[in-house]
């Protein structure tokens, strides 16, 4: 290995950049060499020439790969202010990234030559707060009162920021609500009752209702809005707008359990059960018994979310119409039909016609039917494990099944399941007499 050879060293940098150290003098000193280098080991810059790493065309272009790389170039690229506004950029992009969340402590700045005279400049101060706004602690006082850096640095550090010892003033504080709604528990206590301010606050986040004060959580149209917003922060609303229909409508659209919040009246709302249920199924867990008597109810329900049918009578689990109806709407609502049901052919076909797999809820008559078996089939070759062994012995695989299913249907002359399948019977029987001769 020649380490004065120029494409030897290159290749070599490419697969190992730690290996730079072992170049010669005029390759640590070569452009392309020590770029090639720092891109497959990025402290393979230590060991470039001193001409280079005063070079700063050279130290831009290894800033793209590391910002701290900026430590090893000479004293006067570190005081570069284009240079360390480049490193700062590369080290947020990288906290973007990964979204590790380092402190100031790990930032490079307390490491340049001019240190205390960069904390003090507003450019790179907004550079440093823009992806990771807790930066803003180590400012110099005066930067932390900036309203520029202020409202940079909110957009992902939200509350400490907000120091209680300054007043903002009410138009300011409006400005950072809309940007970030997770200030509001750090707001001066005159701010945490202005309606306006809150109405920016639940623009940005809804769920910081759980903070406002009680006359505010009382308020339907702050509540409202705060719902649209985000509605986790529900069961935090006043017990007046828990019992107040539309709201709870709001409440209950995309998020059923919150029904268990509402008022005990609305908890037992036909109308509203069946709105919760339609995107969660488990707030029927705790019916009362006349509700899951009611016939009507249960259709309506059901033509939602067949699996319902497991919240409902044993008496509607054993009527023919309500179980029809769940199971045209989801075949895994067979599961929780009476036994007596399960043995119902019209009922199982509907559901193994949805979900093939159903089968295995069918009664054992049915898992030997051959018209079940094959419509479920159909749908899903798993189905056919469910059938019952005689059913498997006789039709060995699913192939077989859905061939002979096939056979029938295309030639009308064909013989009845039966006999093809006393056909296949007397073909296995005749094989094993044909072997046992052999």
């Amino acid at each position: 290995m020649n380490w004065g050879n120029k494409q030897e060293v290159l290749k070599e940098v490419k697969k190992d950049g730690s290996k730079l150290i072992l170049a010669s003098k005029e390759l640590k000193n070569d452009f392309d060499v020590v770029m090639e280098a720092v891109k497959n080991y990025e402290w393979a810059l230590e060991y470039a020439s001193p001409e280079l790493l005063d070079n700063k065309e050279f130290i831009m272009k290894t800033l793209d790969i590391e910002g701290s790389l900026l430590l090893n170039a000479s004293e006067k690229l570190q005081k570069d202010k284009e240079l360390i506004l480049k490193a700062f950029e590369t080290e947020n992009k990288m906290f973007i990234r990964t979204g590790e969340m380092w402190d100031y402590s790990d930032s490079i700045i307390d490491r340049l030559p001019d240190y205390e005279k960069l904390r003090e400049d507003k450019e790179i101060a907004l550079v440093l707060v823009k992806s990771y706004g807790r930066k803003i602690k180590y400012l110099p006082e005066e930067l932390q009162k900036d309203k520029d850096i202020i409202l940079t640095a909110i957009k992902t550090y939200d509350s400490i920021l907000f120091n209680k010892n300054i007043d903002y003033g009410k138009e300011f504080t409006k400005e950072c609500a809309k940007i970030n709604g997770d200030i509001y528990p750090f707001l001066k206590k005159e701010y945490k009752k202005d309606i306006e301010i809150i109405e920016e606050v639940i623009k940005s986040n809804g769920e910081v209702l759980k903070y406002l004060p009680e006359e505010i959580k009382d308020n339907k149209e702050i509540v409202i809005k705060a719902l649209e917003k985000r509605n986790y922060s529900f069961k935090y609303i006043s017990e007046k707008l828990k019992d107040d229909e539309e709201v709870v409508k709001i409440a209950i659209k995309n998020r059923g359990e919150n029904l268990q919040y509402a008022s005990e009246r609305l908890q037992n709302n036909r109308n509203m059960l069946i709105l919760a249920s339609k995107t969660n199924k488990f707030v029927l867990d705790n019916l009362s018994e006349e509700l899951k008597n009611d016939k009507e109810f249960a259709l309506k329900l059901i033509k939602n979310n067949g699996e319902i049918l497991e919240f409902l009578s044993y008496q509607l689990q054993d009527n023919k119409d309500v179980v029809m109806t769940a199971v045209k709407n989801d075949g895994k609502a067979l599961e929780f039909a009476s036994e007596r049901l399960k043995d119902d052919k019209e009922i199982v076909l509907e559901a193994v016609k949805d979900k093939g797999y159903t089968l295995q809820w069918a009664s054992e008559r049915l898992k030997g039917e051959k018209e079940v078996v094959s419509e479920a089939c159909k749908n899903t070759k798993v189905a056919y494990y469910y059938a019952t062994p005689e059913f498997r012995k006789k039709y060995p695989t699913v192939e077989i099944l859905l061939n002979c299913e096939k056979k029938t249907k295309d030639n009308p002359w064909s013989k009845g399941t039966e006999d093809k399948t006393n056909d296949w019977d007397d073909k296995v029987n005749s094989d094993k007499d044909n072997q046992q001769e052999r």
